[in-house]
């Protein structure tokens, strides 16, 4: 849907103010949809004008789609280096690199006689 009629459907009483979805004007579209929210963000004249004004700051001050969506919440951090991952520069293992029956060939190491038929 467009900018212009998700603010209508907000203005209108379409949506609820509380339910609607100030981060999609936000990031999902772009120019016309700042312009929306700078126009909500300033709205007077509406029974939920306290809602409307305080979702588009909130839209306005999130960094990007997850934060809005998880406000005052931290991304997961990584986890620390213990060396146990390989370098950048190194090859990564395949599946050509794995031992097809792992099982078997710890039985047969170190026999170099094939088995009779």
């Amino acid at each position: 849907m467009s900018a212009a009629n998700q603010e209508q459907r907000l203005l209108s009483g379409g949506m609820k103010a509380d339910a609607f979805d100030f981060g999609y004007l936000r990031f999902s579209l772009g120019a016309p949809g700042a312009r929306a929210l700078d126009r909500l963000g300033k709205i007077q004249n509406h029974p939920d004008a306290a809602v409307i004004r305080d979702g588009a700051a909130r839209a306005k001050a999130a960094k990007d789609a997850w934060d809005y969506a998880h406000p005052g919440a931290a991304p997961t951090p990584a986890p620390p280096d213990d060396g146990a991952t390989q370098p950048e520069d190194s090859p990564q293992p395949g599946p050509m690199d794995l031992p097809l029956n792992p099982s078997q060939s710890e039985k047969d190491a170190g026999t170099t006689a094939s088995k009779p038929n």
